[in-house]
């Protein structure tokens, strides 16, 4: 889950808090800078797609916090999990 509190006051410094919880995680706490481009391209590598056209080179969220992505699940291998 990604939780964003953008109060943007205009300027270039703009600091938004961004709250990934996640059961990997345990009060890590994250300097890298990142964006909101940064974000689309956590939802992309969790989603297993194309990033959109800035995320391809956004630094890298799920890097940032270090988490891991599980396996996708396709149809075969959903097939091949359940017990005939």
């Amino acid at each position: 889950m990604v939780l964003t509190a953008d109060e943007d006051d205009r300027r270039a410094a703009n600091k938004v808090l961004t709250i990934v919880v996640h059961p990997s995680l345990h009060s890590k706490v994250v300097t890298t800078p990142l964006t909101h481009y940064s974000l689309s391209r956590l939802f992309e590598e969790v989603a297993g797609t194309k990033y959109p056209h800035y995320g391809a080179t956004a630094r890298s969220m799920r890097k940032a916090f270090g988490l891991t992505l599980a396996p996708a699940v396709t149809a075969t291998s959903a097939q091949r999990a359940t017990p005939s």
